[in-house]
């Protein structure tokens, strides 16, 4: 005797359930849990690595178009937390690394902390404007290129003492 689980699509369920029927399974049961399948480790989306390297390549610009195509499409004026969850996600990120999307975007002027907002109901204002977007995107690269070099040389001077006191 053998016990399986599996994972199908809703659209797929009631054919999995009678194939597994006439198979003479019994005691079949079904439960609906989060489709997890879009979003992996590290932002490696199924389906969206192609998108992803392109992005990762393009950097703050990348990010920061996709993000006004995702808010054009969405008719987004505002955006929260979750909002910009989904937008991170559909670009094939992690939905955790919405802190760092959050991040550039407002580097780049894409995202406006709305006033009188703060902490988990924080709102952000969406600016549409594009005129010299290039320009402020490349800024903020080199500044995100900058603090990343300084967490750098941080860890390896963390590391430099850590073995010289052991």
């Amino acid at each position: 005797m053998f016990r399986i689980e599996c994972f199908c699509d809703d659209a797929k369920l009631a054919k999995l359930l009678w194939a597994l029927s006439e198979l003479g399974a019994y005691n079949l049961s079904s439960q609906p849990v989060a489709d997890n399948t879009k979003a992996k480790a590290n932002g490696a989306a199924s389906g969206a690595e192609h998108q992803r390297r392109e992005r990762l390549a393009q950097g703050a610009l990348g990010v920061s178009r996709a993000f006004l195509d995702y808010a054009g499409k969405h008719k987004l004026k505002e955006a929260q937390a979750a909002q910009l969850r989904e937008f991170t996600v559909s670009i094939g990120w992690s939905a955790v690394s919405y802190v760092h999307v959050v991040h550039m975007l407002r580097m780049v002027g894409v995202l406006e902390v709305k006033k009188g907002t703060s902490g988990t109901t924080q709102v952000y204002i969406v600016r549409r404007d594009t005129k010299g977007l290039e320009q402020r995107a490349e800024k903020a690269q080199q500044k995100l290129r900058i603090k990343s070099r300084e967490r750098s040389s941080q860890r390896r001077a963390l590391a430099r003492s850590a073995g010289a006191s052991a």
